[in-house]
């Protein structure tokens, strides 16, 4: 239940699962932060409800580190993935928990032929829609390397070339990218994140985006550490943001650096 601290009781998220909307808007904004989702639009008409409704039963999974219940997610849209082929919906939504169980649990329980599904999906992308950018944020572990390397890259020259300003939008596309390095440290690619880091700096930030330049800066940290395993100023910062009130991402943040800190 150490999860769980901070933002609402078990009873709350209960109700809200079983669609009784008794959970703020504000708690699921804490809620997607700790698992890494940008919240803007997550119940908005530019989200699926079929997306909805696998993220509000895989954050909840996640929420608790309740890998057993990611394990039935992941299982049961694969289920219905055998059943109708031709829906690729269901290799996504089965990505997605198979995702976060990867993420806890270091275990990838995605069969590998619907990873090289997935990696080809991505690969073969025409144009950066809302649900790609939210899908490829929310599968990461299970795209190779280089492919994801590729893709933030990409996202990032879209953003460049189309000026997306609009807060929504910008905010769940540098979520991904956030997300992109933070994947590529875990996958051991240091040269690939320091890379994404620098490009990532050529993007333009204002005031709304303060816990993104945080966690830029965070991630910054987590790359140095690779290399002088010095843990002090990963320290530094996580005291800075605890002292400011932001137990959301204090909590996330330390549980990255962490993750980090046992594979380095």
């Amino acid at each position: 239940m150490t999860a769980a601290k901070g933002i609402t009781s078990k009873s709350s998220l209960d109700r809200w699962e079983k669609g009784n909307d008794n959970l703020s808007f504000s708690k699921v904004i804490d809620l997607l932060y700790r698992i890494h989702i940008q919240p803007d639009e997550f119940l908005g008409s530019n989200t699926p409800s079929q997306l909805a409704n696998l993220y509000k039963q895989s954050m909840i999974a996640y929420y608790y580190s309740d890998i057993s219940a990611l394990k039935k997610l992941a299982q049961r849209y694969l289920e219905l993935y055998k059943d109708s082929p031709g829906e690729k919906v269901y290799i996504l939504q089965a990505s997605v928990a198979s995702n976060f169980y990867e993420d806890l649990t270091t275990e990838n329980i995605f069969p590998s032929y619907l990873q090289i599904k997935l990696n080809q999906y991505f690969s073969t992308l025409e144009t950066w829609t809302y649900e790609n950018i939210l899908y490829f944020s929310c599968t990461q572990l299970l795209i190779k390397p280089q492919l994801l390397f590729r893709l933030s890259k990409s996202l990032i020259n879209f953003s460049i070339e189309n000026h997306i300003n609009r807060q929504n939008w910008h905010s769940l596309l540098l979520e991904a990218i956030l997300n992109a390095i933070f994947a590529l440290l875990k996958m051991k690619q240091l040269d690939k994140a320091k890379e994404l880091v620098d490009v990532f700096y050529t993007m333009k930030f204002n005031e709304n985006f303060i816990v993104e330049q945080i966690r830029i800066n965070f991630m910054t940290s987590l790359i140095q550490y690779t290399s002088t395993k010095d843990k002090s100023e990963i320290q530094s910062q996580l005291l800075s943001i605890k002292n400011l009130g932001l137990d959301h991402l204090y909590n996330d943040l330390k549980f990255a650096a962490n993750q980090i800190f046992s594979l380095y």
